[in-house]
């Protein structure tokens, strides 16, 4: 082969090249299954080809949003393009669009409308959006600040970028319309959008920002000014065992008149706040041990054995003893003590109502039902339990006075 001569001889097939950019640039696309940070190029064989899919969404520091619009060839998002002779460049372009925050001061005070909306308060570059601050119940709002400014609680904000707005707003006294309860629970004829409670009753006051800071009261004789608020029924100031903010305790007068009336909650600094209820000679209530309630079980029941001492899960009564179970809202009295004022240890004063104890849907009738001795506006109900209480279970309780029910206990008999 020396003598004769070998030749070789190197054939070339030219590649072609497809060049691929982003506008803003830098943005990737995923070239066959592939991504790539562009600018990319690609070069293959004439008639090859190569599947494109740009990225739909860039999202960059939570504020700056691009989003693909199109290629510069109209040409759909992902597409399969073939190689040519020629170089081909092909550029995906992306809109801006810029973020929106909105918050109060504090953050639970106010909710957000924005218009045009948005799912995610993102805009495109140059939108005019309006922004409308709802105040929450209990918050007044003052002033916006951030990127606008004004006393209105709307505003028109240019998206040239991303933008944030704060809405200030006041703490004020908010009561809850359907707020005033039986504080020891409350039963089917208190449904409504207007609470329904007794005179003597202790109540529970419901509401948001009602005082500047929490204070309990002296047990007896309890006081009409608490944490910086005085609460009126009518004309008349209440006794108050404590308050905070979401709520105020206190005793409604036995001498109430029935029928419809209003609460007011007067605050120093503060505008006043009312809401009306409705004054009903019975609202049964039944006090309740904290902490013990739970999904569909009812809490358990706030119960003395006859030496004083509490009943719990852990210490149950046993069959046939007398204990005593405490409520409010029953009614008056044969004699009523004045509101706030507990009646002293050694006496005994008797409900002019008859109270029926209900317990699995069959009727105890009570040894005894009293004012307790040494509470404010709480009435001691004496029972035996007897046969209707089935030993080693949880059994449900109510007591029922002039056909009104209270809410449900339980009580555990060993």
């Amino acid at each position: 082969m020396v003598d004769k001569g070998l030749y070789l001889t190197a054939i070339y097939e030219p590649l072609n090249k497809l060049s691929i950019e982003t506008n803003p640039p830098g943005l990737p696309v995923t070239i066959d299954g592939r991504p790539c940070s562009t600018p990319c190029a690609v070069e293959r064989l004439a008639g090859e080809s190569v599947s494109i899919v740009p990225t739909p969404s860039v999202t960059q520091a939570d504020v700056l949003r691009l989003e693909f619009t199109g290629w510069n060839d109209g040409a759909p998002a992902e597409r399969t393009v073939g190689f040519e002779p020629e170089l081909r460049r092909l550029m995906a372009n992306y809109k801006q669009m810029y973020r929106l925050s909105t918050t109060g001061n504090p953050p639970e005070g106010a909710s957000f409308t924005l218009a045009p909306p948005s799912v995610d308060n993102f805009y495109d570059l140059d939108t005019r959006v309006t922004v409308t601050a709802r105040a929450a119940n209990g918050f007044r709002f003052r002033r916006w600040s951030g990127d606008t400014a004004g006393l209105f609680n709307s505003a028109v904000i240019t998206m040239g970028g991303p933008r944030g707005v704060v809405a200030e707003l006041d703490r004020i006294p908010f009561l809850d319309p359907a707020g005033i309860k039986n504080s020891a629970g409350t039963g089917p004829q208190d449904a409504g959008d207007r609470g329904k409670v007794a005179p003597g009753s202790l109540v529970t006051i419901y509401g948001v920002n009602l005082t500047p800071k929490e204070e309990t009261g002296p047990r007896s004789p309890q006081v009409q000014t608490l944490a910086e608020v005085a609460v009126r029924a009518g004309e008349r100031l209440l006794p108050l065992s404590y308050a905070s903010g979401a709520q105020i305790n206190a005793q409604l007068p036995f001498d109430l008149p029935l029928g419809p009336n209003k609460i007011t909650v007067v605050r120093t600094g503060q505008p006043d706040v009312s809401a009306d209820f409705e004054v009903v000679r019975n609202a049964p209530g039944l006090f309740s041990l904290a902490g013990t309630e739970s999904e569909g079980v009812p809490p358990f029941a706030l119960a003395f054995r006859a030496n004083g001492s509490t009943i719990t899960e852990d210490a149950p009564p046993a069959a046939n003893e007398t204990i005593s179970l405490l409520g409010t809202g029953l009614g008056g009295f044969r004699v009523n003590l004045p509101a706030g004022f507990a009646l002293p240890g050694g006496n005994e004063l008797p409900l002019v109502d008859p109270v029926e104890v209900i317990v699995k849907d069959q009727t105890v009738t009570p040894l005894k039902v009293i004012a307790t001795p040494g509470f404010v506006g709480m009435t001691s109900i004496e029972i035996r339990l007897g046969a209707q209480f089935t030993p080693g279970q949880s059994n449900n309780i109510r007591v029922r006075v002039n056909g009104k029910d209270s809410n449900t206990v339980r009580l555990l008999v060993r």
